[in-house]
């Protein structure tokens, strides 16, 4: 396989790496070409370089994979225990596959929901962790086995397991989106949403520690805004609260709709979210 330097994105999976690079030269992923002449499909997984896979049948939701012919999955809410022994030494971490594509991993303290994102590619589950560090490719096996590839900026590559884990809880705060099973945890950091109210709209970033950012051209004081979440419940704070927006997440976690007021009245308003990859991802 061969390699050139890309940004990535991460997840928290149990995995174990035991592969060597034998060339360099130039790795397209996502169907791009990064900095190279070309484009190249890349491998995917522990099978033999140039093997022939059949056609990839899509799940009527794009948010599955098919682990068999009449078997579709959503990863949503699973948890997985990652060893992998990537170029700095031997990793072992948590990951968690939350709702509305976000990610919660061990791996880096400083990583979370606010900056690590997920999302499946007809049958390659695609994580980005560290603020797209680090990518995490891999297929699944019955739902209980993720094993792929792992590239960084840098253009290092190696062979990841993961190994799914059950039970666990959302965190304070975090909306809960399914009863069964493992529960399937919503956190709004990282999120972005348009936001319609009065005739006009803009935009706003939930950002990690309940930092709120925003296109208002009337929003010119830095630092003083600010966002949180109960439940199913999102509050954004402007100006120290000179205006507010509270605001209640549908269950497909596809809107914001709610009331604010501010010096002029008060008003309805509904939100959209901006997605950071533009669906369909097939």
């Amino acid at each position: 396989m061969t390699v050139c330097s890309r940004s990535m994105i991460g997840s928290s999976w149990s995995l174990v790496s035991s592969f060597a690079l034998s060339a360099l030269g130039c790795l397209a992923l996502g169907g791009l070409a990064l900095g190279c002449g070309g484009t190249t499909t890349p491998r995917v997984g522990t099978g033999p370089v140039g093997a022939e896979r059949p056609p990839y049948v899509a799940c009527e939701n794009p948010s599955e994979v098919r682990l068999a012919p009449h078997v579709c999955w959503n990863p949503t809410g699973s948890r997985w225990h990652v060893t992998t022994q990537a170029p700095g030494g031997e990793l072992t971490f948590e990951l968690e596959l939350m709702a509305g594509g976000r990610v919660r991993s061990t791996d880096d303290a400083a990583g979370g929901p606010a900056t690590d994102e997920w999302f499946v590619q007809e049958d390659v589950v695609r994580i980005f962790l560290q603020n797209r560090y680090v990518e995490y490719r891999g297929q699944l096996t019955n739902g209980s086995l993720l094993v792929g590839d792992v590239t960084n900026v840098r253009g290092d590559i190696w062979d990841f397991r993961a190994e799914r884990r059950h039970g666990g809880s959302c965190a304070a705060g975090e909306f809960t989106t399914s009863e069964a099973g493992d529960p399937a945890c919503y956190s709004a950091a990282g999120s972005r949403w348009n936001v319609s109210a009065r005739g006009s709209s803009f935009t706003v970033e939930l950002g990690s520690g309940g930092t709120l950012t925003s296109n208002l051209s009337s929003d010119t004081t830095t630092g003083n805004d600010r966002w949180e979440q109960a439940g199913n419940e999102v509050h954004l704070r402007f100006d120290d609260g000179a205006a507010v927006y509270d605001a209640t997440l549908s269950a497909g976690l596809d809107r914001l709709e709610g009331s604010g007021h501010d010096a002029s009245g008060t008003f309805t308003f509904t939100a959209q979210p901006v997605q950071s990859y533009p669906p369909p991802f097939r």
